[in-house]
């Protein structure tokens, strides 16, 4: 199907992603073809666990990364790049959880945590894009301005990617989770969009203001990691979980190279970000040196540059205000001279003009004084010019003079200003070191009292244990003392209050038995419990006399058994036990006949008026925890397989008995496991514990079993079954079967251990018996009737219904019988004594067949074949076949109720009417060339018979249809069975003078020429056995010479020259004829070898090739140009070039043949 722009499908069924399981237009999702195997974790299922070990090292990796970009306080870029990996660890942490399965995909907010993942994802791509304009100073970073721009443009893109995740998860609007296109446009391009835009920037940002481009490595090994992730991921996840055996997929390699495409990212910023020293006052080795003085001569020489500026500057204005005073000096008269009038604003002009020319670099004095006084006239001025022109110049030396000394008063206060911050830098160092050692004085101060805080705490702790200790000593002392006198004065009820308590101060003692006080208390509240048990064993056994009466204080006693330990108890029951059995051993004596087997319900009977006494009298005397109903009866039933085991080792056993007896043992069982069982479970369950006695003895039922079924197949045998034509098998078949299902209905009720195992062995073995004794019998003998037939197929129906139950009886009672014993459960031998028994019944079928076509074929052979003269229509015996097999075939395909064993049949029954038919054939005596296409033409007729024989009384008979072909498997045995017959027939059309034609034509035709065949082909052509020496020799001569040419390699020019020159023989005519007859389309008959391979059509390349080959000229005049060649065109057979042209060519198609 591929990649489609838009879609989720091929790209979740190649990896398994948090979002496939909510989108696609079904109601589960996508799901990928593999996925990486899971484990369960106290009753949980863990998902990718490869992949959350990957995921728990990228939370470790980013938070170190993060403490490292937090740590450099002079980096550019530091808080805004910072802001990545908090994104970066948060979507790892939703990564973990949502492809681990702790929040499973039918809960609710499963898309809600999806959807804040791939908001994650974006937003993390934004921000990263946004940090690659920072190296552009677009705004200083670290400022309120770039982190909320930062901020609140990944909030935004954040917010619009979870609000098309969950608008799509939920199909809001046009959101559709078939077509999830918004999705995917995020996802897929606007995240490597951004992040190509990172790339991109950063390349610029390096190759623009680095000195060096090694960053570029570590960004290139970013943008390959990444790429790589996602091309394992999307591509090539399922090829990888197939070949690891789905031990890991795609998203483990793809979480492992984002993992390390965000370290390289982290990388490249560090190497470009690790000189930004901003707060380095001694960053470059000169800032703060002083090189040397300046001379005394020198000391205006930086600023002479700008005294020449300022001077022309103010020789402008002085131009200025002088040309107005000489305009009205001197200068008037020259203007008004040179133009006629003069006015003010020409003067003006002309003074500016003057002005500008003191600001030229370009100034030339001479140039300037010819302006000013450009003829004599003027230089009446001049003094007055001079004048002002000195006093002008002194009164910018004098502002030089004062600008420099401002300028070196400055740097003086920018001196005095280092060297009082100097003075201050060192008043501060001191006080901090005079506060560090304050701070150290504290610390140690603090840790002084810290000291002796945790001793008061050690010394509190212990004097609180201490207290607690002794307390409880005392409680224990007291415990003991009290114990004693409720001992002496038989109060057993508080003294079994008591002795939990002891029990417990005894413990918290456990670790101060060293203490020889301690001690010694110990093993006096061990005494007084010792003499407290025996006290109160003393009790209970004297509340019950001799016969096990009650007799004393049942409450009493009852307070006595809370103050027995385990041994007490112990003794105690057994005595108790023991008195209540000693009347059951009396009653029941070894020998008497009480004990006798078949009154072994009385022993049950004994055992329930017990347990009623003991639940009406006795049951107050004893706790409930004690079950000394449930102990007594356990011993009562050790004690009766130990008598009943005795009893079956001594005696004789007959069956009745026997069943009887564990019928009720059984039922005993039963009731005590009812009673008892369900408080203890299986641990206390009373299966088996008394009936395990008779397991051994579960023989005799057995053998019971097995006279009355091998009498039952007796009766089978000698008995004549009526057939029921409304039945499809025999009814013994069903009786034998339903005599099994009860026989095994009783065995479960008994036992289902070794007895079980046994009876399925003997089912087995009476199955098979009945079908070699009562099947085998049941079928007749070749019998030429229908009825016969149907008889046939009765048994072959009753031993396939056999088998198919024996299947199903093997099948429950390997779920009945116990495990150990489930391996001796087979049926595999009556299987196969019931397949033999059906097998049987189709060789009956078939031999049945064969009777009823026995008189057709002995007329084939009686037939006088030398005397036919002209082929005709097909024989009258292969009418009788044909109607033989219609007749036999539509009355065995209704009664045979499998339709394998009716292909079966068929395979068996073409097989033997075309052996049949070969072996009539040659039984029959001379056959002449005319006779022998006859033949051909009735094994024409007959193989179509018998390709028709599978859709003989087929369903639907009405049908306008035509007949199915026959399946591929039955037409290849037709094929091979009358392959060797049409061969045969078509080495007897040959004639066998010259014996040079006759030897080539059966060498095509049995490439391996048997020589028995040969002789039978001579006998049948009228060859005197006289002659067969002379035959035999030009065979063995042909074939020599066949073989050589193979040898020289010859077989190209044999293949080349194959179809133009073969020796043809007739088609026999009359086929269609035949055709019409049968009712059916003739079926191809391709030549046999000796083995009975029939040749297909694939053996001949050409349709002419093919004709050649099968001995069928192209030439249509057919038995003309045959018998032309045969004996009227004499002089071709005794030209002796023609005769060895044609066993040229014979041995050339030969040659092809074989190498075919």
């Amino acid at each position: 199907m591929g990649y489609k722009f838009g879609y989720y499908d091929e790209i979740c069924a190649t990896v398994q992603m948090a979002a496939c399981p909510l989108l696609g237009d079904n109601q589960v999702g996508y799901e990928p073809t593999c996925y990486a195997r899971n484990i369960e974790v106290r009753n949980a299922l863990i998902f990718q666990m490869a992949t959350l070990i990957i995921d728990i090292i990228a939370l470790f990796m980013t938070i170190i990364m993060i403490v490292h970009v937090r740590s450099k306080y002079t980096a550019v870029g530091r808080k805004e790049m910072v802001m990545v990996f908090y994104i970066y660890f948060v979507m790892i942490i939703l990564d973990f959880i949502t492809i681990s399965g702790i929040i499973p995909i039918s809960s609710i907010v499963y898309p809600y945590f999806v959807a804040g993942y791939l908001g994650l994802t974006s937003a993390m791509c934004w921000c990263l894009m946004l940090n690659g304009v920072v190296g552009f100073q677009w705004t200083e970073d670290g400022t309120a301005a770039s982190l909320w721009t930062f901020r609140l443009t990944s909030l935004v893109i954040f917010g619009l990617m979870y609000f098309i995740s969950i608008a799509t998860f939920k199909e809001v609007g046009s959101f559709s989770k078939a077509h999830p296109i918004g999705l995917f446009i995020m996802y897929f391009i606007f995240n490597p969009f951004c992040l190509l835009v990172y790339v991109v920037l950063q390349v610029i940002v390096v190759v623009n203001t680095l000195d060096e481009y090694w960053p570029l490595g570590n960004i290139s090994f970013a943008l390959v990691f990444f790429v790589i992730g996602q091309v394992i991921q999307i591509f090539l996840s399922d090829k990888i979980c197939e070949g690891i055996k789905h031990y890991v997929d795609g998203v483990f390699f793809g979480t492992i190279c984002t993992l390390l495409s965000v370290m390289m990212v982290y990388k490249y910023w560090d190497s470009i970000t690790k000189e930004d020293l901003e707060f380095s006052v001694d960053g470059k080795g000169n800032t703060w040196e002083v090189k040397e003085l300046l001379n005394e001569d020198d000391e205006f020489a930086p600023y002479a540059g700008q005294a020449a500026n300022t001077v022309g500057y103010q020789g402008v204005s002085f131009a200025q205000t002088n040309s107005q005073y000489g305009g009205q000096g001197f200068q008037q008269p020259h203007y008004q001279q040179q133009a006629g009038h003069g006015s003010e604003s020409s003067d003006d002009q002309r003074a500016a003009a003057a002005g500008q020319q003191l600001d030229n670099a370009g100034f030339s004095p001479a140039e300037y004084v010819d302006r000013l006084f450009p003829d004599d006239a003027a230089l009446e001025g001049v003094d007055v010019a001079a004048a002002n022109i000195g006093h002008r110049l002194q009164a910018v030396q004098q502002e030089i003079r004062r600008q420099l000394r401002a300028q070196s008063d400055g740097q003086q206060q920018q001196t005095q200003g280092i060297e009082a911050t100097k003075a201050a830098i060192s008043e501060l160092y001191t006080r901090i070191s005079e506060m560090k050692g304050k701070a150290q004085t504290s610390e140690r101060m603090v840790s002084d009292i810290t000291q002796d805080i945790k001793a008061l705490d050690v010394g509190k702790r212990n004097l609180t244990q201490t207290t607690g200790t002794m307390r409880r000593l005392q409680l224990l002392v007291g415990a003991v003392d009290q114990l004693r006198q409720l001992r002496e004065q038989g109060r057993f009820g508080e003294a079994a209050r008591l002795l939990p308590a002891i029990a417990g101060l005894r413990e918290g003692f456990s670790e101060y038995h060293g203490v020889r006080q301690i001690a010694r208390l110990d093993e006096a509240a061990q005494a007084q419990q010792r003499r407290l048990g025996g006290l109160a064993q003393q009790v209970i056994q004297r509340g019950f006399d001799a016969q096990g009466r009650l007799v004393g204080d049942a409450e009493q006693m009852r307070a006595a058994c809370g103050c027995c330990m385990a041994d007490e108890q112990a003794r105690v029951t057994d005595a108790y036990c023991e008195q209540q059995l000693r009347a059951y051993a009396a009653i029941f004596p070894l020998g008497d006949d009480e004990s006798q087997l078949e009154h072994v319900s009385r022993r049950y009977a004994w055992l329930r008026r017990i347990l009623r006494n003991y639940a009406e009298e006795h049951a107050a005397a004893f706790p409930a925890g004690w079950r000394m109903d449930e102990e007594l009866s356990r011993r009562f039933a050790r004690a009766t397989r130990d008598q009943l085991g005795e009893i079956m080792a001594t005696r004789a056993l007959d069956v009745d008995g026997l069943t009887a007896a564990l019928a009720d043992t059984l039922a005993f069982e039963a009731q005590c496991d009812k009673k008892f069982g369900a408080a203890r479970g299986a641990d206390g369950s009373f299966v088996g514990a008394v009936s395990c006695a008779f397991e051994p003895y579960m023989a005799v039922f057995v053998d019971g079993e097995q006279r009355r079924l091998e009498a039952l197949v007796r009766g089978f045998q000698q008995a004549d079954e009526a057939r029921d034509a409304s039945l499809s098998v025999l009814a013994s078949s069903t009786e034998l079967l339903y005599e099994f299902r009860a026989s095994l209905r009783r065995c479960a009720a008994l036992s289902t251990g070794q007895a079980m195992g046994d009876l399925a062995q003997v089912f087995a073995q009476v199955l098979g018996g009945y079908a070699r004794q009562v099947l085998a019998q049941r079928l007749p003998a070749r019998d030429a009737s229908l009825d016969a037939l149907r008889q046939a197929c009765l048994v072959a129906n009753t031993a396939d219904y056999c088998a198919s139950a024996a299947a199903q009886l093997e099948q429950k009672i390997g779920e009945h019988i116990d495990a150990e014993q489930r391996a001796r459960v087979s049926f595999a031998g009556s299987r196969e004594a019931l397949l033999g028994s059906i097998n049987a019944s189709v060789g009956a079928l078939v031999g049945g067949v064969e009777a009823m076509c026995e008189a057709a074929f002995a007329a084939l052979a009686a037939a006088p074949w030398h005397d036919v003269q002209a082929v005709g229509d097909q024989s009258e015996y292969v009418l009788l076949v044909a109607s033989a097999v219609d007749a036999s075939v539509a009355a065995v395909r209704p009664a045979l109720s499998g339709p394998r064993y009716f292909r079966s049949f068929c395979d068996k029954l073409a097989a033997r009417i075309s052996d049949r038919f070969m072996r009539a054939v040659v039984q029959c005596g001379r056959v002449s060339e005319v006779g022998a296409e006859q033949l051909l033409l009735d094994a024409q007729a007959l193989k179509s018979v018998l390709l028709g024989v599978p859709a003989i009384g087929a369903p639907d008979p009405q049908s306008q249809e035509p007949p199915a072909p026959p399946p591929a498997a039955y037409a290849r045995v037709v094929a091979q069975g009358f392959g060797r017959v049409e061969a045969l027939l078509k080495a007897v059309l040959v004639p066998s003078d010259p014996a040079d034609a006759l030897v080539g034509r059966f060498l095509l035709l049995f490439p391996d020429a048997p020589r028995d065949v040969f002789r039978q082909v001579l006998r049948l052509k009228g060859v005197k056995p006289t002659e067969h020496a002379a035959f035999i020799r030009v065979l063995q001569q042909q074939q020599g010479e066949a073989q050589g040419a193979m040898v020289q390699g010859d077989g190209a020019q044999i293949e080349k020259k194959h179809a133009g020159n073969a020796y043809a023989t007739p088609e026999p005519r009359g086929t269609a004829l035949a055709t019409h007859v049968a009712g059916r389309a003739p079926a191809s008959a391709p030549l046999a070898s000796r083995g009975g391979r029939a040749f297909d059509s694939a053996d001949s390349p050409t349709p002419r090739q093919g004709e050649a080959r099968d001995g069928f000229a192209a030439d249509p005049l057919g038995i003309t140009a045959a018998r032309a060649e045969a004996g009227e065109q004499s002089s071709d057979v005794d030209n002796a070039a023609g005769t060895r042209t044609r066993l040229n060519e014979n041995l050339r198609r030969l040659m092809g043949t074989m190498r075919r």
